[in-house]
């Protein structure tokens, strides 16, 4: 199975992991909690860096997780893709959502 890095940021905490690709929104989110075991327990969602620099929100499609992935950079000196996340509490960020129409099940956020 392909390897991938997340590096994901809860509130101004930065961490990253090295894991098996995943294929669900579920088995990123098995991950992530692995990781920070004060989230277990509290309902969140994650944003993704595009390749524009946005953060788009992700969702349970398997085809935003897949596109969150392929728009991933590349690791410098490695095969690595990094996976950016932002992770917020609810069920949705504070900031207003508009929908991108070039990705299936995704919404943008804009840039300040």
């Amino acid at each position: 199975m392909t390897e991938i890095q997340i590096q994901f940021k809860y509130n101004e905490t930065i961490r990253s992991a090295i894991i098996d690709e995943p294929v669900t929104y579920e088995e990123l989110e098995y991950e992530i909690k692995n990781e920070i075991p004060k989230i277990r327990d509290i309902e969140f969602g994650l944003m993704y860096e595009n390749h524009d620099g946005d953060y788009v929100v992700l969702n349970k499609d398997p085809r935003c997780l897949h596109l969150a992935i392929t728009s991933s950079s590349v690791v410098p000196g490695t095969d690595l893709k990094r996976l950016k996340l932002q992770i917020f509490v609810g069920h949705s960020p504070s900031q207003r959502k508009e929908r991108d129409l070039d990705s299936p099940g995704c919404a943008l956020i804009p840039k300040p």
